[in-house]
């Protein structure tokens, strides 16, 4: 049985009570019962058309009311769906804020990278924006005609400014995503901070470290230089960035040297070859995301708390994911093994 005590409110930390959440976690131990996992999937695998794949999807619960060609609107609804439901029961609704920055950060790029190119998105956002943010399409299109973006976390509203700036003078728009990355994941680490949560702290860690880590093979690989490197890390991971900095110009063995004392290089290592041979980069991708599916897995011995709401949260988001690997390839008549090579582990 795991026991532990309450969390208090020290130094401006936000205090959350393990015991508040055991109706919710109860919930959601039940709802987890429900999610489409490993087998669920290969079952969508191997059927024999997409519609009937989709019927997987649909047993258990995820868009009952859409046809299978509208998947991606079926996944949309359930996510939202999902976040309202944690957010209404949650004591602490303003920490999901945390996994809803990413879609603030897809939604600012598609905005700004669509005005400098003169696309109809201005008039029609909603078309390719989604609509799980922490502000809607409407106020960021208002916000960047009126070059005003106060209602978004500082970091990305500076950030906003900032990439829309860099791609009128530059006109790169892989600075945009670059600018804009950064501060998601910035803005994430920041918000964590405020929450005394040791798993919290660590799934946020995570994110950035393996984004970090991602960022610097790729970088290294196709011979940008050490300013980009620069540019693209986020900091706020447990891995400093300096450290990569002193890493960029040696070998790729001395950087596998300094992974192989994190808790990255044990899950990460059966890719090295690939990545200092400059074979494909697909395995290395696959392991890097496996990883954060394990860091979630730790949640599952902890019997009720802000863990395994944080987990289902994130594990809901993995599981859209997949299903939405599986519905496009199915589509578009991938073959069945290859549609399992790009599988990832699941967490139901």
């Amino acid at each position: 049985y795991h026991t532990r005590s309450m969390r208090k409110e020290v130094h401006g930390l936000k205090k959350t009570k393990d015991t508040e959440y055991l109706y919710l976690s109860a919930n959601i131990r039940a709802q987890e019962t429900r999610m489409i996992g490993t087998q669920a999937l290969h079952k969508m695998i191997s059927a024999a058309t997409a519609e009937e794949a989709y019927k997987t999807v649909t047993d258990a619960g995820i868009g009952v009311d859409y046809d299978y060609r509208d998947f991606e609107s079926a996944l949309t609804q359930e996510l939202s769906a999902t976040y309202e439901r944690l957010e209404k029961a949650s004591p602490n609704p303003e920490m999901f804020k945390i996994f809803r920055y990413k879609y603030d950060g897809h939604n600012l790029k598609t905005l700004i990278k669509a005005h400098a190119s003169q696309s109809s998105v201005q008039d029609q956002p909603e078309d390719l924006m989604i609509p799980l943010g922490t502000v809607d399409a409407k106020t960021l299109v208002n916000g960047l005609r009126d070059g005003d973006f106060g209602a978004l976390e500082p970091k990305l509203a500076e950030a906003a400014i900032q990439a829309r700036d860099s791609l009128a003078k530059l006109n790169d728009p892989q600075l945009v995503d670059v600018i804009i990355d950064r501060a998601v994941l910035e803005s994430m680490s920041a918000l964590a901070k405020q929450y005394k949560s040791k798993f919290l702290t660590r799934l946020v860690d995570a994110n950035i470290d393996i984004a970090n880590i991602r960022s610097f093979i790729r970088i290294k690989r196709i011979g940008q230089d050490l300013h980009f490197l620069k540019e693209v890390l986020a900091q706020g991971g447990s891995i400093p960035t300096e450290r990569y900095f002193d890493l960029f110009l040696k070998s790729f063995d001395d950087f596998f040297e300094m992974l192989d004392s994190t808790p990255y290089g044990p899950a990460l290592s059966g890719a090295y070859d690939a990545v200092k041979n400059k074979g494909t980069l697909s395995n290395f991708e696959k392991l890097c995301d496996n990883f954060m599916v394990s860091v979630l897995k730790e949640s599952r011995f902890i019997p009720f708390g802000i863990e395994p709401v944080l987990s289902y949260l994130v594990a809901k988001e993995n599981e859209s994911q997949a299903i939405r690997i599986v519905m496009a390839s199915k589509i578009a008549g991938v073959d069945p093994d290859k549609i399992t090579e790009r599988l990832r582990d699941t967490y139901a």
